[in-house]
């Protein structure tokens, strides 16, 4: 099957960022190619007044959720699809796609299996800037995109060859349809469901291949900030322990043991460059937080309890948007 990138309809949820999207929409409306459906779902104010200004230059929908959150956004906004659409993208509200994205894409699923289930972008630096020295050094030892014993995996940024993967990114990737279908993605009612991707493809890729483009370029404009209120980086910390824990849970491949030994080894070098150098200091909170999150999850399963209270416990100091794993 030849796609174009007609046959690609998107989905954008969001909340409450208008200029974040229409950066998004300006990016999608400036492509080599034009896409199909593009569907805005958001939670929290009405940004109409952002989207509707583009319906000349895109065939744009929006919608306004009443539960928030990124998987609800994106059931809504799948249900307005035409069921003949063939594939399907997910975009957070931060992505900004290179001019040639989505035609570099396009010709990327013409190339790969017809059974290929998803395809991410490939997230690049602002300004072209290079990854650190230790990440290239990995990414030529242990291929990108990786999910390990331990429910950690390899990173998969600034890529320079497309590379097939385990795991995809959550709002930044394009699925067939049709694989959608078969795999439904539950509504995670967590203030940060922070796995929510892995939790979704990496199943999906024991059946599927799953891919990375690197010629797909997107920025992820999203930095989280190294300065201000430490509890909130031990929240996130927190958070994204308990959560890898859970989807080490979901698959009986993963080893809960392997992932105690990793998060024990990660949790202790951050915390070390947090107390050895300031300009890191946010490192020594969040992985406290790490260390706290996994304590607090092993101690709740060694007493044959379910970890979904911790998970779905609201955090005052986290986004009610879901995000990816990619750190």
């Amino acid at each position: 099957m030849e796609y174009t990138a007609s046959d690609i309809s998107f989905v954008i949820p969001t909340r409450d960022r208008p200029e974040k999207v229409h950066a998004t929409l300006t990016a999608l409306a400036t492509q080599s190619v034009r896409c199909g459906k593009v569907i805005v779902a958001a939670s929290g104010s009405d940004i109409s007044s952002v989207v509707f200004p583009f319906q000349g230059q895109l065939d744009v929908a929006y919608i306004h959720c009443d539960e928030p959150g990124q998987i609800a956004q994106r059931n809504q906004g799948l249900k307005l699809l035409d069921p003949k659409v063939k594939l399907v993208g997910f975009l957070d509200d931060d992505i900004i796609l290179e001019s040639d994205a989505l035609g570099n894409i396009v010709s990327f699923w013409n190339h790969v299996e017809p059974n290929t289930a998803g395809i991410s972008f490939n997230v690049v630096k602002k300004n072209g800037r290079r990854l650190p020295l230790w990440r290239r050094t990995a990414e030529k030892l242990v291929p990108p995109g990786r999910v390990f014993m331990s429910g950690f995996s390899a990173p998969t940024e600034a890529l320079d060859v497309s590379v097939r993967s385990t795991r995809l990114r959550g709002g930044a990737t394009i699925w067939r349809k049709a694989v959608l279908d078969e795999f439904k993605q539950d509504e995670i009612r967590a203030s940060w469901a922070i796995c929510e991707d892995l939790i979704f493809s990496y199943p999906i890729s024991k059946k599927y291949p799953l891919y990375y483009c690197a010629e797909a370029r997107v920025l992820h404009d999203h930095e989280i900030s190294r300065s201000g209120n430490g509890s909130g980086h031990f929240t996130r910390g927190e958070t994204w322990a308990l959560w890898q824990l859970y989807f080490v849970t979901l698959n009986r491949d993963l080893s809960v043991t392997a992932y105690a030994l990793t998060v024990t080894g990660i949790s202790s070098l951050g915390i070390i460059m947090g107390l050895l150098i300031p300009s890191r200091r946010s490192y020594l909170w969040f992985f406290l937080g790490v260390f706290r999150g996994a304590l607090r999850g092993l101690a709740r399963m060694l007493r044959q309890r379910d970890l979904m209270p911790l998970l779905e416990k609201p955090h005052s100091a986290t986004s009610t948007r879901t995000g990816s794993t990619d750190k």
